[in-house]
């Protein structure tokens, strides 16, 4: 099994996953901003939506919603945006959650990883 070599230039602290969750952004003035989460870590999420949220934005207030219909709220840093083909892609990170919210985040992570191994591991054979 071979896996990618890290990127030199990625600043992230920690891996991602690829994700494809509902979420809802809410800047500093209340604007909700709602979009697709791209990739997840522990960390951070990547974002993508029609309309975009300033960098530097902090504290800002996002509900995410997971499969199965749990929701984790929590608050965060927007620290980089960029436009895409039609849409806005935002960084987010320094994620500030509550202990309950924390334990079905990190129940998903552990999930989605323990599922992308498998898959990758079961293509080997």
């Amino acid at each position: 099994m071979r896996l990618p070599m890290p990127d030199p230039d990625d600043r992230r602290k920690a891996d991602r996953v690829g994700a494809d969750l509902r979420v809802e952004v809410y800047d500093k003035d209340g604007r909700k901003i709602e979009g697709r989460v791209r990739d997840i870590s522990m960390t951070g999420l990547g974002v993508e939506a029609e309309e975009g949220i300033s960098i530097g934005d902090k504290e800002i207030k996002i509900k995410l919603f997971l499969p199965g219909g749990d929701e984790i709220d929590f608050e965060a840093s927007v620290v980089w945006q960029k436009r895409g083909e039609g849409v806005e892609l935002f960084g987010i990170t320094g994620l500030k959650i509550g202990e309950e919210d924390r334990r079905k985040f990190v129940e998903f992570l552990m999930d989605r990883l323990w599922s992308m191994f498998f898959t990758l591991y079961m293509s080997e054979e």
